[in-house]
């Protein structure tokens, strides 16, 4: 008889408990960093590729530096495997795998904030502006993304804050990483939101350890954002 993996058979395979996705949103408007793995970095800590990021052992040994070393400002993301999640299917035949990888003697958050196709709780405009409140109030806001004035990220934060911009190329972002660094220091702003892919993982990691500045790993929700707050058309599945 085949076993499918339930949330028992994952607390089994040593999986560490995540916090929810509210949860995260709130502790990071506390001011804390996160930094988030899915199975675009996952995969790259074990040595791959990725659509966005050419194989790279400096990417790779960084990746594993983020998730081994504790930096008390910054929250490290992770898939929840959370049985009531919309993918929660896909995500859970990796279990195994993530496991043997992520160390268990920490408190993990969700990686899931910028995945609300992960699950129908995130679908609806009430979440949206509980992300948005990460930034509303806080001033100039430092944005790292790729697409210029045409990201949708880009655009939502600029209907309620002034904004720095960083460029950061749609792929090989990692090879530009210590250029996006010092510019967003340059800036000098008190929160830098990320959006670049994988690099954007190990760049919030280096904010939190050399810096003050709160640096978000917000990953590609810009159209679900703007879809939310300001009306534009966004599908599942669309780029930032």
């Amino acid at each position: 008889m085949n076993c499918k993996i339930c949330s028992v058979c994952a607390k089994n395979a040593g999986y560490p408990p995540v916090k929810t996705e509210m949860e995260t949103l709130l502790k990071i408007r506390k001011g804390f960093s996160i930094a988030r793995f899915g199975d675009g970095e996952i995969g790259v800590q074990q040595g791959s590729g990725y659509t966005r990021e050419d194989r790279n052992a400096l990417l790779t040994m960084e990746l594993t530096d983020v998730l081994h070393k504790k930096l008390d400002n910054l929250l490290i993301g992770i898939p929840t495997m959370d049985p009531k999640g919309t993918k929660y299917k896909n995500w859970v035949r990796h279990i195994v795998r993530y496991a043997k990888i992520i160390p268990k003697n920490r408190q993990y958050w969700s990686a899931f904030i910028s995945r609300p196709d992960c699950g129908e709780w995130m679908l609806n405009r009430e979440y949206a502006l509980e992300m948005q409140k990460i930034w509303l109030g806080k001033g100039k806001i430092t944005v790292v993304c790729s697409e210029g004035d045409r990201n949708k990220l880009l655009q939502v934060i600029q209907a309620t804050n002034e904004v720095h911009l960083v460029e950061a190329p749609w792929s090989g972002a990692y090879l530009e990483i210590d250029r996006m660094y010092d510019e967003v220091v340059d800036a000098g702003n008190q929160i830098a939101i990320l959006s670049h892919g994988v690099s954007a993982t190990c760049l919030a990691y280096r904010l939190a350890r050399h810096t003050k500045i709160q640096a978000v790993d917000i990953g590609s929700i810009g159209g679900f954002l703007a879809k939310m707050l300001l009306g534009d058309k966004w599908n599942e599945g669309d780029p930032v």
